[in-house]
């Protein structure tokens, strides 16, 4: 190889090892780029989607394998699928049609759905208001019916109610989220309000919350496993984009220094952030993708605000820069990420980083780069020892189980190039190498 190209790959190499060693891999839901991805839900151990094609839209569930889906039928429903959202004992499927939504439910994952639209509001005989969204939010499921507000759920009630918002809050553009025993909402219609409210969501009062004049909240979420809260947005003229997080229920807020990750969009315009999930210090944010002919941009962290990295591997190329990430959640142990169009994507949540997986287990790895093979020096982890190898697109190439001790890889049939090594004990990542192949 040329000395200055071996040069190139070594810079990338090390670069590699300082961002995430564990790369997106595809579940195969679609292939297809003008496909969307409407909604993805994690519901008692499965894991469910919605493809729309432009005419339907078709509920998915995820195979044991994770690269594979099944069809569910369903059956005896008016519209099109577009919403699910888990409230632990059922799985919801909102549906929209011309000038009207509806409302079911699923107690046997899916096999069956009865409607649920007692108390909400109605503008054609037999139909619900048009639905803008799904949200479950402190034990309570809340149906956003746009213009009609906010409608909620509780286990225990027989039918809807209506939330009681601040006139100014409008259903179809405002986030709600919930932290801490109370709930919050940003209005961006025009006064730019922050509120909140407890208990039962009969009064709410305004929070002087400290954000930029004019700020417009486009995104509204909390920490799963803590009461921080993250609003992502800009100035009304769109200047000041930004994440920020308060830890004391809106009142401050600190600004996340992104600034080496968000720029111009693929169009030239404010690249915005489109899906942001946080557990703890595990934080994941979605942009709009920055170019064409690049995969959709992704930072995230799990060791804290100051080690963001690039979590974009494993992601496909888009051609058009117009993927991007649409939902970010957990399930079992995998994070999980749909994009607005093609697929769903997993990587496991456990092991996100290679100073991570170091300290879980360490290996040796030579010749790097590589010829027909690799050595690896692999201490005792336990049983079902297994390497894998992917391609910097996320593809899986190689897989092979081996004993801990001396370990020799064969990597003959790879082209040249850059690689992801990943040790895998029971199932679990614990340690990650990048090599290449020469």
């Amino acid at each position: 190889m040329h000395k200055s190209l071996l040069l190139v790959f070594l810079i990338i190499v090390g670069s590699l090892l300082q961002v995430q060693a564990q790369p997106w891999q595809a579940t195969n839901l679609t292939s297809a780029n003008f496909l969307a991805i409407s909604a993805v839900e994690s519901h008692d151990g499965e894991l469910f989607a919605i493809v729309f094609n432009g005419i339907a839209g078709d509920l998915h569930r995820l195979n044991a394998d994770k690269i594979s889906w099944s069809p569910i039928v369903v059956d005896g429903i008016e519209g099109i699928p577009g919403f699910l959202r888990s409230s632990g004992e059922r799985l919801y499927l909102g549906t929209t049609g011309l000038g009207f939504g509806m409302l079911y439910y699923s107690e046997d994952n899916g096999a069956s759905f009865a409607p649920d639209t007692l108390g909400l509001p109605s503008d054609v005989p037999g139909k619900i208001a048009t639905l803008f969204g799904l949200q479950y939010l402190g034990g309570r499921i809340i149906a956003n019916h746009g213009p009609a507000g906010y409608w909620l759920r509780e286990s225990a009630e027989a039918g809807w109610r209506e939330i009681v918002t601040p006139t100014a809050l409008n259903g179809g553009v405002d986030p709600i989220a919930y932290a801490g025993d109370s709930y919050f909402a940003f209005d961006n219609t025009g006064n730019f309000i922050f509120y909140a409210s407890e208990g039962d969501l009969s009064s709410w009062t305004e929070r002087s919350a400290d954000l930029p004049e004019n700020f417009t909240g486009s995104i509204l979420e909390a920490d799963q496993a803590g009461e921080r809260l993250y609003v992502a947005g800009a100035k009304s003229d769109g200047s000041d984009y930004g994440v920020y997080y308060s830890d004391d229920g809106g009142f401050t807020w600190t600004g996340l220094d992104l600034s080496a990750f968000i720029g111009t969009d693929a169009k030239g315009g404010q690249q915005e952030v489109t899906s942001l999930y946080a557990r703890g210090d595990r934080l994941f944010i979605a942009l709009e993708n920055d170019a064409a002919d690049s995969p959709p941009n992704v930072v995230s962290t799990s060791t804290g605000f100051a080690e963001l990295k690039d979590d974009s591997m494993g992601l496909p190329v888009d051609p058009g820069g117009v993927m991007q990430g649409a939902s970010i959640l957990e399930h079992q142990d995998y994070i999980v990420m749909s994009l607005n169009v093609r697929d769903v994507y997993i990587k496991k949540s456990g092991v996100t980083s290679v100073a991570a997986a170091e300290e879980k287990a360490d290996f040796g790895l030579y010749p790097n780069p590589a010829g027909d093979f690799i050595l690896l020096d692999v201490e005792s982890v336990g049983r079902q020892l297994h390497v894998k190898v992917f391609g910097i697109d996320g593809s899986l190439l190689l897989a092979e189980a081996v004993e801990s001790g001396a370990v020799r890889v064969d990597v003959s049939g790879l082209s040249q190039g850059l690689y992801v090594l990943q040790l895998v004990n029971e199932g679990h990542q614990i340690a990650g190498r990048t090599f290449i192949k020469r």
